[in-house]
Order: C-alpha cells, then structure tokens, then sequence
C-alpha cells in the first residue's frame, strides 16, 4: 500500500461528521497525521464529557415515561441524506417513530429524533468561518430533517444553546421535552451526593 492511500485511509478514520458531502474531522486530527498523536487519543470521550451525558441520561431515564419516549445516546449516527452524517450524544426519539431495536444493525439511523443534545463536541472547527457557523450549519441541518430540538451544553463556559443558539446560563433551566427541563448544576450536586 502507498503512503498516499495509507494516509487517505488514517484520514478516513479521522471523520467526525459529514456536512453536505465535506468531512468534519475530530479536534486535534493534525497531531495524528504529524504523528504526534494516536486517533484513539482524540476520538474518545473525556471523563468530563461521558459523565456530564451520564447526569444527563439518568435524568431523563428517571423523568421520561418509556411508553413514550425513547433515549439513545453513546454517539448514535444521524444519517440525514447521502453525504450528511451527523452524531448525537443523546437522541429522545418519540417511541412511536423510534426505528425497531436490532442490536446487530450497524447502520446509522435514518429517522430524525425529536430532541438532539450534544455536549463539548469534539469537532475541528477550523474550515469553519466561526465556531458559531459550525453550530448553526448543524442546527439548521437537524432542525430541517425533522428533529424538533437541539440543545447544545458547553462546560468550559458554563451555557447551554438551543435553537436560537443564544448562550445561557446552564444555572438557568433547559427546556427538554414538553413539561420537562432540568438544571445542571442539580444534576451536579446529586452526583456528589
């Protein structure tokens, strides 16, 4: 194999999203084509991130009534048309439009899920004019496929963005689900307990 094609092949690995046929690669992608960095190191989740959409779960396990809704979280694939693949840390999809659950199906889904939440993406944002052009590029893509809300959680700054993709405190509530929003500083101090 020429060092061309194993470089397009590292490359291929190093896909985060897909937008509109243009990859979006995992933050730090570089250090792994310079060598300096393995793609397991800037692909997996920090401890902060995975126990943030831990609370997060939970809460919504405990709060959610499972006749209704269904939870998928763990980076599940968004396949919203050929050339745009989004992922999701956390999915609530209406159960009614949830698609069958085939452990051994390893495709992305195609059904929008009502609600997307997404904490400290991972993206590399730097063919992107702003951080914020990437947010509403996806949004807007999310928000056009079907899915009724996206909620966007930031820990270095403490904020929360949904549709309108205006940062708030994440002291303040976060409208989830109808009749449902939570607070993370709660979720915070119900883990330290």
């Amino acid at each position: 194999m020429a060092l061309t094609e194993v470089a397009d092949e590292v490359l291929q690995t190093l896909i985060y999203e897909e937008i509109d046929g243009k990859p979006v690669y995992y933050r730090g992608y570089q250090k792994v084509l310079m060598g300096l960095a393995q793609p397991e190191e800037i692909m997996g989740t920090s401890k902060g991130q995975s126990t943030l959409v831990a609370l997060i779960v939970k809460f919504l396990t405990r709060h959610v009534d499972d006749t209704d809704y269904d939870i998928l979280f763990n980076e599940l694939g968004l396949h919203l048309k050929k050339g745009s693949n989004f992922s999701a840390d956390i999915a609530i999809y209406r159960a009614e439009t949830a698609e069958d659950y085939d452990i051994y199906n390893d495709h992305y889904a195609d059904t929008p899920p009502l609600v997307v939440i997404e904490v400290d993406m991972k993206a590399d944002l730097g063919d992107f004019a702003s951080p914020v052009d990437y947010y509403l590029n996806k949004t807007r893509k999310l928000l056009d496929w079907g899915t009724e809300r996206v909620i966007w959680v930031n820990t270095q700054s403490q904020t929360f963005m949904g549709n309108d993709l205006k940062p708030i405190s994440w002291e303040e509530p976060i409208d989830v689900l109808p009749g449902l929003s939570l607070r993370i500083p709660d979720l915070l101090r119900r883990q330290k307990k």
